[in-house]
């Protein structure tokens, strides 16, 4: 039986299937979705400002404790996490700190 679409990779002996591209429904959550991906650095191409900090940012935004639907910077949203598990101010600056300094390291 012949499938179109379908074909063996001679080194492996998978079968592969080409699966025909699906277009994007159109729903509030698609609309949210960047079309200028900066995947290199881990960012989503648009800047965004934080409404906690006032800081600017192309990360990804995490969703801020206070009420699940605000959209903050990752720093805020990892310091509203660390205090939600209890750690001290002192720590969480030092955990802030190591992740920057990681961040950096690897060219993020």
């Amino acid at each position: 039986m012949r499938i179109k679409g379908a074909g063996v990779l001679p080194q492996h002996g998978a079968i592969v299937l080409q699966l025909p591209r699906l277009p994007l429904l159109k729903t509030g959550l698609n609309d949210k979705v960047p079309t200028n991906l900066n995947i290199e650095k881990g960012g989503t191409g648009t800047m965004r400002t934080c409404p906690k900090c006032g800081r600017e940012y192309q990360e990804h935004p995490a969703i801020s404790r206070a009420d699940n639907v605000t959209e903050i910077c990752p720093d805020c949203g990892t310091l509203e996490a660390l205090e939600a598990a209890g750690i001290s101010k002192e720590a969480q600056d030092e955990i802030l700190k190591t992740i920057h300094e990681t961040k950096k390291g690897a060219g993020l």
